[in-house]
């Protein structure tokens, strides 16, 4: 009896490993690790009409004839403090351009919202989403995210995840140029 017990343990043991082996070489060597694109690309963006956080009211209609960097975040969001220098830098490095800085606030509370504005100062427009209807029809998945929309109000890109130096001078010259 104590054979068949030894026996059944090790036959587990081992059907465990081989599973383990398994799903991990599907984890490392799976191809299909693209991240899926937005039905949005090449689309117009959905317009929205929205309260800033010193109480303007932007629109997204209004900012055609300029590129539109539209960046969406909540206070809880780690990336989403890390990278609002990056866009402070890049608002000040475009300042002369077409280009326009947005920041939507989504997911959160307008007083912890301000409370990271406070704390993490942005010399761009911060608006807020108090109907949680904006980030359902750009599709958020997450934040942060960030759409780069063109002068015509069509959507050439999406980056999901923290924007550093690098990836905002790279879309914000596609948008000047017009490539993406």
């Amino acid at each position: 009896m104590q054979n068949i017990k030894t026996n059944l343990s090790a036959i587990l043991a081992f059907t465990a490993i081989i599973v383990f082996i398994f799903i991990m070489y599907l984890a490392l060597f799976s191809k299909n690790t693209k991240i899926p694109e937005s039905p949005l690309l090449g689309k117009t963006a959905p317009s929205f009409t929205l309260k800033t956080f010193d109480n303007k009211t932007i629109d997204l209609d209004s900012l055609k004839g300029k590129s539109v960097v539209l960046n969406f975040w909540s206070s809880w969001c780690i990336p989403c403090k890390d990278e609002t220098s990056a866009l402070n830098r890049a608002n000040f490095r475009f300042k002369d351009s077409d280009i326009v800085f947005l920041g939507v606030n989504i997911w959160d509370d307008r007083e912890n919202a301000l409370n990271f504005i406070n704390s993490y100062p942005s010399d761009y427009t911060n608006a807020y989403d108090p109907s949680n209807e904006i980030h359902v029809n750009f599709g958020i998945q997450g934040v942060p995210e960030t759409f780069f929309i063109n002068k015509e109000g069509i959507i050439l890109n999406r980056f999901q995840g923290e924007l550093n130096d690098n990836i905002l001078n790279y879309f914000s010259n596609q948008l000047l140029n017009n490539k993406l």
